[in-house]
């Protein structure tokens, strides 16, 4: 560790104490590179029968790791083949469901289609109805009119009044020309 002017007041003290730090583990870096030295002999023994041993065991890892793998790949080739049976399953139950709903909603769309045909059909027959229920209150109305007129005639001819000058009267009070007389229907 360098020690710089960033310590500013305790520089000296600090160097003190590294110097202090330093004699003080010398002796014991020596001692330990010694028994380092020792730990290597007892290691390279150590190691040469931990070599017979890790063959050992990784010939019985190997075995187990060729036994797990085998089993693993049973396991996964079951699951594969209950996700296939599964994913084949919802497949046909959605397209089923999709059918269904197709199905309905054909039947909806017929219908609606019939029922906006026969709305048609009822509010054109309403007006033809209702067209016809004119046209017949109108020949009511034309004939209760023509009945009116006939009978006003028929009285004015009755009380001494040519056909022509009967019409041409019943038309001036038709036509409101003459004050305070009437038809009434």
């Amino acid at each position: 560790m360098a020690i710089g002017d960033e310590w500013e007041e305790f520089k000296l003290k600090a160097l003190e104490a590294k110097d202090t730090e330093l004699n003080r583990i010398r002796p014991l870096f020596e001692q330990a590179k010694k028994q380092e030295a020792e730990q290597a002999e007892l290691a390279r023994l150590r190691a040469e029968q931990a070599e017979r041993e890790q063959k050992e065991r990784e010939a019985r890892i190997a075995k187990e790791a060729e036994e797990r793998a085998i089993a693993e790949a049973e396991a996964k080739a079951k699951h594969l083949a209950e996700e296939t049976a599964r994913k084949e399953r919802e497949a046909a139950e959605r397209e089923a469901r999709l059918i269904a709903e197709k199905e309905v909603a054909e039947l909806r769309a017929k219908q609606q289609a019939k029922d906006a045909a026969k709305r048609e059909r009822d509010r054109i027959e309403a007006e033809r109805q209702a067209e016809e229920a004119e046209r017949i209150k109108r020949e009511k109305d034309k004939k209760h009119r023509d009945t009116v007129f006939i009978n006003a005639k028929d009285d004015l001819i009755a009380n001494g009044i040519d056909e022509e000058a009967a019409k041409a009267v019943i038309k001036l009070i038709h036509a409101g020309k003459i004050r305070n007389v009437l038809i009434n229907f």
